[in-house]
């Protein structure tokens, strides 16, 4: 994904994970699904998403162009 197509992207906005990520408590694998979360935390270059974690429960993190695909129908 281009960095303008991350900035782009709307609250609520669901995508791809396209590169393994490992967080602080869980790890995700490729193909997980983020939801955009927008806060002011964000920045140029990541951006927060949420995601399930192993759990079952709803957690975020933030996330970089160059991790991110569109879903492909």
């Amino acid at each position: 994904m281009e960095l303008q197509q991350l900035n782009d992207l709307k609250d609520g906005d669901k995508v791809v994970l396209s590169q393994g990520r490992r967080t602080f408590d869980d790890s995700l694998p490729v193909g997980t699904i983020l939801t955009r979360k927008k806060t002011w935390l964000d920045d140029d270059k990541s951006v927060q998403f949420t995601y399930i974690n192993k759990a079952g429960d709803e957690d975020f993190h933030f996330f970089g162009n160059e991790e991110l695909d569109f879903i492909k129908e």
